[in-house]
């Protein structure tokens, strides 16, 4: 099959995104580009890409399972909560650590969630587990920069919701160029040229890649619930729906 019959393309796009796309269709066995696609690292940001056992690192990505979560609570929208968002928004400045490298600083930091204890942690070469178990638990519940936020909004019923957006921060960046380099041969912690890594599901590195990516997500998951709960607090609101 020729490369451009695997590929669908929605919207209008930048020639170099569909490079980008058209580099990894050559590998793939379908790829389609979203209508807000945009060049990437390798793959680009909006691709999708299907391999047959084999799972693509730069396609899953740096910050692994990155995405959104949202608390609807029993909150109104009302003009004495709108002259107090300054101060509402200082505060989660305050409490929720925005930034790169950054930790938790709260006392109720999620350090002993679970998933410090999963199998999963084998995966990861015996000389740096217990450093990057230590850096994930420093960072659960941290946000990170770039486009990752915390917002307090409401609904056309002025339901008061609260939003965050992030990912599985350095862990989920550490394990990516992890599996980058052991997939050029090269040494967990080493640096390499970004290019696509495909590791095949039945082989031991596929494995230990696919747990620790799942392991990535359980991790950018309790973090986001960490933040937008710790949110719903400083607003004085209870959860109705997650």
């Amino acid at each position: 099959m020729r490369t451009r019959d695997k590929i669908a393309i929605f919207g209008e796009h930048e020639r170099s995104t569909i490079a980008q796309l058209e580099d990894v269709a050559g590998r793939a066995e379908r790829a389609a580009l979203m209508a807000d696609g945009h060049l990437g690292y390798v793959m680009p940001i909006g691709g999708v890409a299907a391999y047959k056992n084999k799972v693509s690192v730069v396609g899953v990505g740096f910050d692994i399972a990155c995405g959104n979560a949202a608390i609807r609570t029993d909150l109104k929208y009302t003009p004495a909560l709108a002259e107090d968002l300054p101060a509402i928004a200082d505060e989660i400045q305050n409490t929720v650590s925005f930034g790169i490298g950054r930790r938790n600083r709260a006392d109720d930091a999620p350090v002993d969630h679970p998933l410090f204890e999963s199998p999963a942690w084998e995966a990861v070469p015996g000389h740096a587990r217990e450093a990057l178990r230590s850096k994930a638990r420093a960072q659960l519940g941290t946000v990170g920069s770039g486009n990752h936020y915390v917002d307090v909004f409401a609904d056309e019923n002025n339901d008061i919701w609260v939003g965050v957006h992030f990912g599985s921060r350095g862990f989920g960046h550490t394990v990516a160029s992890g599996f980058l380099a052991i997939g050029q041969g090269a040494k967990w912690g080493a640096r390499v040229p970004e290019r696509e890594v495909l590791l095949p599901l039945e082989k031991p590195t596929g494995q230990d890649y696919w747990a620790l990516m799942t392991l990535a997500g359980e991790y950018a998951y309790a973090g986001r619930e960490w933040v937008a709960r710790k949110v719903v607090s400083i607003l004085g609101g209870k959860e109705l729906e997650l």
